[in-house]
């Protein structure tokens, strides 16, 4: 029950950034229209939605980009999930890639655009918290792992000179 209220208040919070067309929570998944073409950017590695995807979409499911993986305790494969058109997607080979094909300073360009769009988008949500070296991380890695932060704030971990203190 805390789960979906969870799961409700971040959808209703992500609906109100407005970055989106629309948003479903995982208890609708069902609601994506299947015929259409569809790619789906995974973060969360989350086998029992990923499986639900898949199979909801069936052949419309062109093409799964695996970019995190925040249910780190999944199995990496599922009954249901299309491994063929699955992949893992690795940040360095794509930034060498790009550097190949655009050349170093029309990457700069490009990355140092991307950045400011993205933080003058953000600074009007997010809600950076400063947490004092690993231990002020210990002191919220339960709460981190439950997901039990707000899906509005950031969590930056200050190491350094402080460290010393």
């Amino acid at each position: 029950m805390l789960i979906e209220a969870q799961l409700r208040v971040r959808t209703l919070f992500v609906n109100s950034i407005d970055a989106y067309d629309s948003v479903l929570s995982y208890d609708t998944l069902e609601q994506i229209d299947a015929t259409k073409p569809t790619v789906i950017v995974d973060v969360s590695a989350n086998t029992d939605v990923l499986s639900r995807l898949h199979r909801h979409l069936g052949d419309n499911m062109r093409y799964t980009s695996n970019v995190g993986r925040t249910h780190w305790d999944e199995p990496r494969h599922a009954e249901g999930i299309i491994q063929a058109r699955s992949q893992q997607f690795f940040a360095p080979s794509h930034v060498q890639q790009c550097m190949k094909e655009w050349g170093p300073e029309e990457f700069n360009k490009r990355s140092m655009r991307y950045v400011m769009n993205s933080t003058a988008k953000t600074n009007a949500w997010l809600k950076i918290k400063e947490l004092d070296g690993v231990n002020g991380l210990l002191e919220v890695y339960e709460d981190i792992c439950e997901g039990k932060i707000a899906a509005d704030e950031g969590l930056v971990v200050v190491m350094g000179d402080n460290e010393k203190d």
